[in-house]
């Protein structure tokens, strides 16, 4: 075997080589500009401008980009573009000898040791093996696991025919048998039973590997998976994250997954920003690792059935509690068959769909582990330990909200004992306080001391020992921290809509869609203003253009059987009584089509569980509404609930209690149910009077208990329509034609007064065809011309009617109102 070496004189070598560095470059596709300049090389700078030059006092030995700052020679250069190492032994022998012999640059050298040369020649050998099993593929096993050959010759997974004959061809590449069977290259990993990975370390060498049973069932007495022992010099488990090599080089964030076939299968599927465990236990040196690689976001991606959810609960616990150098979220899949897993979970709903599940910090996927009966004083016990983890101060607040708004006990009293638990001095505050209230009562009681300047004397005394024990809390350090994080929230958000879309372009574009959780939202106006349709329209696009949704839709004001026959009416674009009474009213094949495709898209999306209705006879209250939210999330964990509920003023809460009590607290009771299950509630809400006549339109005033609506919601539209308001004295409506005459029909406005979503504030407006329940998107301009547009058409339809009437006051050229 060919013996490697190492340089003697290091440092006149790396001399020798940098004045190559332009020449390296260009023999690397990289357009040097005439000035020097070009893109950046640096991995994880997306140059679109050449930022990035080579520095004219350095003799063309120094690179630097002005934008990121990166810079270095042509080493660094290979580093960035050939993943040559940059430090360590294969700094050395991968990178300067490399550079060296690639440009015919002589260099003395001394043999290596026979420690050194045995490492190198393990290396070899690893590399020649997975070249061999990547040779033979069992068609079979990876048909059914859906790979691909290319896939699994590309990541080197593969098996061989025989033991021998991997033996015979490794003797052929120049190893020894007894040299192979040293470094653990053995008999049971390697044969025709097993699918063999080819582990490698973040450098891209392949340094073991991992051979799964392929008949492996779970009535098996043996494993299912063999690895590379510790015979082997170059092998260490608990240091090897399968796929780091790729995946480093494609994050942030990068996916954590528990086992190598989830991370082919994301692989296939074109994510790369993934590694694997490997089955083993994820240890102390495979953070340290992580850290090393400069890694700092992460997503563990374990399986959702129980061991894989215990496993995540110990990681937590072990290794990311308090950890301010990481960003840890955590995945989460249903535990439920063909689901429970990335890897069956990719392959049946696709990389997008999987993009997309919902990631909790570590603090709420705990929280979320709590069966719903658990007693809140349980559930803070264990979430208080954990919030004292974080030494972050706002990370703690966060925290102590959501469990407040999770157990209903007061926020105060629960940032009172994280206080406490933190810092054991506060103990010992809180009982100077309360010796000083005790001293107060026993003063008061016995002596006779005018009470008001004890009393002053006390409170003098208790403001300067809070103020002290205030001032971490008040000071600038506090309030940067605060800024740090909310800059991470803002950076990590994605252009475009930020929210569900509903395909109303003037409504997604001034809100940037409807939040996908935590907000509420109402539309406030009139009874039989329209309303209910314009939700049921919204409940429906909303289900429609949103794969990852989940539309709950609670109706009070119709049963379901309305509901069902407005849904299908406004998809099919026909007239309810055409839907509900379809013998007497479906009169053309062409309705009869489209009658077809209502049905059938209202039943494709409850069946493909993006939309589901309940009515007054399945329960009227927020006690029913909560369970319901609670099942939805539990049984499709990977979807976003959006909950409608119409009307909020028919609620059934409190029956027995006065209306504005019950509306105050039903208000606030949705506001705390959306925080505390994280989805979004959209409601109808009815005024106090009826807005007619004039040039009123209705104002926030106008809904009870307002100031409390005001504060819970997000978002608040006032509903209006003129014609519904004025009657034969509206001056808003637009024409459309029924039986070949001309009709009016309403204008429905919804004049955002409240949103803190977005910074629009003004009208929206739609046109309303109640026999169609279909609202239409329109302009304030357009709605300007509808009253001409009227009348010219009432005049085209009496012109139509009467062609040969010379008493047709219509023929003239005049146009007159009808």
């Amino acid at each position: 075997m060919q013996q490697d070496v190492k340089i003697d004189n290091l440092e006149a070598l790396i001399k020798r080589v940098k004045p190559f560095l332009r020449r390296y470059l260009e023999e690397h596709d990289v357009d040097v500009r005439d000035s020097g300049l070009f893109k950046c090389i640096n991995p994880k700078h997306n140059d679109k401008n050449p930022s990035c030059g080579i520095v004219p006092d350095s003799n063309g030995e120094q690179f630097n980009c002005f934008s990121c700052g990166a810079k270095g020679d042509i080493l660094t250069a290979a580093h960035f573009l050939e993943n040559k190492p940059i430090n360590g032994q294969g700094f050395i022998t991968e990178n300067v000898m490399y550079i060296a012999e690639k440009y015919n640059v002589p260099f003395s050298t001394v043999e290596l040791t026979p420690e050194e040369l045995r490492l190198r020649d393990t290396y070899r050998a690893y590399e020649d093996a997975g070249d061999i099993i990547s040779e033979w593929q069992p068609l079979e096993y990876i048909t059914k696991r859906k790979w691909p050959v290319s896939l699994c010759r590309e990541l080197k997974i593969g098996t061989v025919k025989s033991y021998d004959e991997f033996i015979s061809k490794m003797n052929a590449r120049g190893y020894e048998t007894q040299f192979i069977e040293e470094i653990d290259l053995n008999r049971n990993i390697f044969n025709n039973g097993m699918l063999v990975f080819s582990v490698k370390d973040e450098k891209g060498r392949i340094v073991g590997f991992s051979a799964r049973d392929m008949s492996h069932s779970k009535e098996s007495k043996r494993a299912k998976f063999i690895n590379t022992s510790s015979k082997c010099p170059i092998y260490s488990k608990g240091v090897i994250l399968y796929g780091m090599d790729i995946g480093r080089h494609n994050q942030p964030p990068l996916y954590i997954f528990e086992g190598y076939p989830d991370y082919v299968t994301a692989y296939k599927h074109g994510i790369k920003n993934v590694c694997a465990i490997g089955g083993t236990a994820l240890t102390r040196d495979h953070i340290d690792l992580i850290k090393q690689l400069g890694i700092s976001d992460i997503i563990l991606a374990l399986d959702g059935d129980d061991a894989g959810q215990n496993r995540t609960e110990s990681l937590l616990d072990q290794y990311f509690g308090g950890d301010e150098t990481l960003k840890i979220r955590i995945l989460k899949l249903a535990n439920i068959k063909e689901e429970s897993d990335p890897d069956e979970y990719i392959e049946k709903y696709g990389p997008e769909a999987f993009k997309v599940l919902p990631m909790l910090t570590p603090f709420q996927w705990r929280m979320d582990r709590f069966n719903y009966d658990a007693k809140p004083q349980d559930i803070c016990d264990t979430m208080i330990q954990f919030i004292i983890s974080d030494p972050n101060e706002v990370h703690r607040e966060v925290m102590a909200k959501e469990l407040s708004e999770k157990t209903g006990i007061r926020l105060k009293t629960v940032l009172k004992q994280v206080d406490k638990m933190i810092n054991a001095e506060e103990a010992q505050k809180d009982g100077v306080v309360q010796t000083k209230i005790r001293q107060l009562i026993s003063e008061l009681q016995t002596n006779r001391t005018d009470p008001a300047t004890l009393l002053e004397s006390t409170a003098d005394e208790l403001r300067q020992f809070q103020s002290e024990a205030q001032e971490d809390k008040n000071s600038s350090t506090e309030v940067i921290s605060f800024i740090d994080s909310v800059r991470s929230v803002f950076s990590d958000r994605k252009p475009g809509l930020q929210g569900w879309r509903t395909g109303y372009d003037s409504l997604d574009k001034s809100l940037s869609g409807i939040p996908k959780e935590d907000a509420m939202i109402t539309f406030a106006g009139d009874a039989n203003v329209g309303k209910t349709g314009f939700m049921f329209e919204l409940a429906l696009r909303l289900a429609k253009h949103n794969d990852n949704i989940l539309v709950l839709f609670m109706s009070i004001d119709d049963s379901r059987q309305q509901a069902i026959a407005r849904l299908v009416a406004m998809e099919a674009g026909l007239r309810i009584n055409q839907v509900s009474h379809p013998i007497q009213n479906i009169k053309t094949d062409e309705d009869k089509k489209k009658l077809e495709h209502g049905w059938s898209v209202i039943r494709k999306l409850v069946d493909e569980n993006r939309f589901s209705l309940k009515d007054n006879s399945h329960g009227n209250t927020l006690d029913f509404a909560e369970g319901w939210i609670r099942w939805a999330k539990e049984a499709h964990p990977g979807r976003e609930i959006c909950f409608f509920l119409d009307n909020f003023h028919k609620l059934g809460d409190e029956a027995g209690k006065e209306e504005r009590i019950r509306f105050k607290h039903a208000s606030s009771r949705i506001h705390s149910m959306k925080n505390k299950l994280h989805f979004t509630a959209i409601c109808t809400m009815e005024l106090r009077k009826f807005i007619g006549g004039g040039s009123q339109r209705p104002s926030l005033q106008d809904i009870s208990e307002s100031k409390q609506m005001e504060y819970d919601n997000n978002l608040i539209g006032m509903v209006y329509s003129d014609l519904h308001a004025k009657r034969d004295e509206s001056k808003i409506h637009w024409p459309d034609m029924v039986n070949d005459e001309i009709v009016k029909k309403p204008i429905f406005e919804i004049d955002i007064q409240k949103n803190k979503i977005s910074e629009f504030k003004g009208t929206f407006y739609y046109k309303f065809s109640p026999e169609h329940s279909k609202f239409y998107e329109s302009t304030s301009e357009e709605v300007a011309e509808f009253r001409q547009e009227f009348d010219k058409a009432m005049k085209q339809v009496k012109d139509k009617k009467f062609p040969d009437s010379g008493n047709n006051p219509f023929m003239s050229g005049s146009v007159e109102s009808v």
